[in-house]
This record gives C-alpha cells, sequence and structure tokens, in this order.
C-alpha cells in the first residue's frame, strides 16, 4: 500500500524592536523557540532582529541577560501566514539611591550641599533638608559595560569653622538605598 501525506506548512515572520533606556540597541542576542526549533539572533543597529519565512505558529522570545537591566519578561509571539508578529522589548536599568546623613556638633545640618560622582563619569549634586538629609534616587548601578558603579560623596561647601570631611565611596544595590555619614 502506498498512502499520500500532504503537508501544508505556512510561513511568516517575526520582528523584535530593542528599545533601551542607555540607547544601548545594537547587538543585543535573542533566542526565539517554538514549533521544535530554536533561532538565535542580534538586532542591527536600529535594535531590531528579523526572522522570515518561519512556520507558522507560537514563538517564546527571550533577551540575554544582561546584568544591568531589569530582567524582562518572556513574551510569546504568533506568527500567521503571510503576516510578521511583532515583540517589543524596552531595557530599564537597574537603579539604587545614596542617603546622605549629615552629623555635626552644633546641629548646622540644613542647606548643606553634596557633589556625588560616578566612576562612570556621572555627577549629581544633592543638598541636606533640615533633617540633615540629601537624597539621590533612581540612579544607575552598572555602567555600560556592566561593571558596577563606585559613587564618591564630597561634601562641597564646608563652613570654614569646620573641618573637611573626607570623601566617601558608595557601590550602589538594586532597588535598595545606600546610605552615607
Amino acid at each position: 500500500r502506498t498512502f499520500a501525506v500532504n503537508v501544508d506548512v505556512t510561513f511568516g515572520n517575526l520582528e523584535i524592536h530593542k528599545t533601551s533606556e542607555d540607547d544601548k540597541i545594537s547587538n543585543i542576542t535573542f533566542t526565539v523557540k517554538g514549533n521544535g526549533k530554536t533561532y538565535t539572533m542580534k538586532t542591527n543597529a536600529n535594535g531590531v532582529a528579523t526572522l522570515s519565512n518561519i512556520p507558522i505558529g507560537t514563538y517564546t522570545i527571550s533577551e540575554e541577560d544582561i546584568v544591568r537591566y531589569v530582567k524582562q519578561a518572556t513574551p510569546n509571539a504568533t506568527v500567521t501566514d503571510g503576516g510578521t508578529a511583532k515583540v517589543y522589548f524596552k531595557n530599564e536599568l537597574k537603579k539604587g539611591n545614596i542617603k546622605i546623613q549629615k552629623n555635626c556638633e552644633d546641629n548646622l545640618k540644613s542647606g548643606l550641599t553634596f557633589n556625588v560622582t560616578g566612576s562612570d563619569g556621572s555627577s549629581y549634586n544633592a543638598t541636606t533638608n533640615s533633617n540633615g538629609i540629601a537624597e539621590i534616587n533612581n540612579i544607575p548601578v552598572y555602567d555600560v559595560n556592566n561593571n558596577k558603579i563606585t559613587y564618591t560623596v564630597k561634601e562641597t561647601n564646608v563652613p570654614i569653622k569646620y573641618v573637611t570631611p573626607d570623601n566617601q565611596t558608595v557601590t550602589l544595590e538594586a532597588d535598595k538605598t545606600s546610605t552615607v555619614t
């Protein structure tokens, strides 16, 4: 006996669109899995990666883990016959906070300024409130090379009657506040 099997496979396309808070969108690796196949692709200079003429079906898309970004969800996309399924990834930087607590013997705590510089070249300024607290919130934990940023805290307008305190350094953790006194 002879049997005929007709296989009707239709094809479509998948596009991944990448944006990022730090504008690093090219050469990012994605893995696409579905229909028993695994594809690896990289974004172009515009942050787009395209798979053309893949079998219709549902695919799971995952982005490579990049330490400086908040982990992304792993979305599914359904490729239809002749259609283009589009998936969007937006990376947000992992961020932390610095709380500066000024202490002094005569209670002069308000209106003192601090400069905070990062090993990545970033710079921030903060002024203490009436409780002697200055905060710098939502600053990056990692640089573009995925190295932790070390921040140096320096008091900038020390009244002449005081000894200038030594600079202090701090390394942040994502979603946490590091306190310097």
